[in-house]
């Protein structure tokens, strides 16, 4: 990532080396629920990078690996 930030070129973290916590931890204490389908719209964010070089180019907005998370296709 470095080399790309000094080429100076757009850097931006979709789902990598997220804690991926929330999605287990029940709603009552601050889980993230599996319901939000556009957490953009909605100003929901349901990811948090773990490491704090990511942190400024995550998109909190782009859910990471959720097993619970049902994607249909229509």
């Amino acid at each position: 990532m470095g080399f790309a930030l000094r080429a100076g070129l757009n850097v931006r973290n979709y789902g990598f080396f997220i804690d991926l916590a929330p999605y287990r931890v029940p709603l009552n204490v601050g889980g993230i629920p599996n319901t939000i389908r556009d957490p953009f719209a909605s100003n929901t964010p349901v990811s948090t990078a773990t490491k704090g070089a990511l942190m400024p180019v995550t998109d909190v907005y782009f859910r990471g690996l959720d097993d619970s998370f049902r994607i249909s296709i229509a």
